[in-house]
């Protein structure tokens, strides 16, 4: 696992670039997921979302939660988007828990 303060900010700079990407105002993603000092924390990294919140966020960027998480662990690691979903899949299926259907 990497350090925490550098996921927290990874966060914030992914759910950025998505917002911006998106031509998103701030204002037009926490009036429909949270509050604006919530949501400005959230981008400067001073707060970690919990899963809930970064459902309701994704669902007002119109994108899948994991697009936002994957975005945020790929600014964290060294490896590439397509890597880190690899890595998924081969841990779930250990498991057991990897479906394709």
């Amino acid at each position: 696992m990497g350090d925490t303060s550098k996921s927290t900010n990874s966060f914030g700079e992914a759910l950025r670039a998505i917002r911006l990407g998106k031509n998103f105002s701030m204002q037009d993603v926490y009036t429909k997921a949270t509050g604006r000092t919530y949501y400005s924390a959230l981008e400067l990294g001073r707060k970690n979302p919990t899963l809930t919140k970064v459902d309701e966020i994704a669902a007002a960027l119109d994108i899948h939660p994991l697009a936002l998480l994957l975005l945020n662990y790929a600014k964290t690691s060294d490896e590439s988007m397509l890597h880190l979903i690899a890595q998924a899949k081969v841990d779930l299926d250990a498991l057991g828990l990897w479906t394709e259907g």
